[in-house]
């Protein structure tokens, strides 16, 4: 998956920088880092931060949140009936 993120063009990964400001307005417009002493600014539509787990960690909590929320639309129907 990394590959393909690397590959579409449309993602940047920054490793060991810290995050200094996540600005915008209603929605994410941009962000400023800082790796080795030196803020940049970067135009963005979005942000996904991780940091340093594992994949096999990610895949769990995605599979328990699926699950929360296939029982969540299962209770919601079945209170339309």
């Amino acid at each position: 998956m990394v590959e393909r993120a690397l590959d579409s063009g449309k993602v940047v990964f920054l490793t060991e920088t810290e995050v200094k400001r996540i600005f915008g307005d209603k929605f994410v417009k941009g962000i400023t880092v800082l790796k080795k002493g030196k803020e940049r600014n970067f135009a963005v539509a979005g942000v996904f931060i991780e940091i340093g787990s594992l994949p096999a960690k990610q895949i769990i909590v995605a599979c328990g949140e699926g699950a929360k929320a296939i029982l969540s639309a299962f209770e919601y129907l079945s209170k339309l009936q």
